[in-house]
């Protein structure tokens, strides 16, 4: 699967400035769902089971692809969830099935503070999709600030390992999420983000720009939508998300 990753050779002082902003920037709380590339932190909401269902299209240079995804996971503690992930994909060259199954381990070091929120995810998945030989995984870290009450800054940094079958190579890549949020009411968020980086097993960098929008019906019941698209030849034409989630249990 081509990952959407996306950057600049100033990826680096772009984030360091971004980590400042959210130093002179109050707890943050964000919608659990996530419809773009954007991945705030946020408490792990003890004893909440969560079924998200997600289908996301992605247009580039090469075809488009398509995957649906489904995840469940439960809040620990506040501190930490545990869930699992399953993927299918449909692709233009008709390979078309499973994806790599994952494990992972969402973790937020301090959910109720007034200032930076720090927490990020651990992630194993397992060789079942059709271009996978080995055990892969992606390491994330995530800083969220909250300020005048409805506005947010977040910064998500992202690392991942792969292993192809075509050479029994293993291959590596990031990506980097800067992004705003605005809610104006309680139960909506707006969504703005530029992710930045490099996907595993591609030579060039690419610059993604995306916009979305979540939505609570209630307290059980969640959506969000989101679009991007690519800033440069070597990024995605375009890419869309779509997803509901469930909350059961907890409060």
């Amino acid at each position: 699967m081509k990952r959407i990753a996306c950057c600049a050779h100033r990826a680096p002082a772009t984030i360091s400035i971004w980590l400042l902003a959210l130093l002179i920037a109050g707890s943050y709380t964000a919608a659990a769902i996530e419809p773009t590339e954007l991945e705030p932190a946020e408490s792990a909401d003890a004893g909440r089971c969560e079924l998200e269902i997600k289908g996301s299209y992605e247009d580039f240079n090469e075809g488009h692809e398509t995957e649906l995804e489904a995840e469940l996971s439960y809040g620990i503690n506040d501190h930490l969830r545990l869930g699992l992930n399953v993927p299918f994909e449909w692709e233009e060259d008709g390979e078309d099935g499973i994806g790599d199954v994952g494990a992972f381990l969402e973790w937020v070091a301090n959910p109720e503070s007034s200032g930076i929120v720090v927490g990020g995810e651990f992630k194993l998945t397992a060789p079942t999709g059709e271009d996978s030989d080995d055990v892969g995984g992606e390491v994330q870290l995530r800083f969220s600030k909250a300020f005048a009450e409805k506005h947010g800054l977040h910064l998500t940094l992202k690392g991942y390992y792969e292993s192809e079958d075509e050479d029994d190579d293993h291959d590596y890549g990031y990506q980097a999420v800067l992004g705003y949020t605005f809610k104006p009411v309680e139960s909506t968020t707006l969504i703005a983000d530029i992710a930045v980086g490099e996907a595993p097993g591609e030579d060039e960098h690419s610059n993604l720009l995306e916009v979305g929008l979540t939505h609570e019906f209630n307290d059980t019941v969640e959506i969000g939508v989101g679009i991007g698209a690519g800033l440069d030849d070597d990024s995605p034409d375009f890419v869309a998300h779509a997803g509901i989630e469930f909350k059961f249990g907890g409060h």
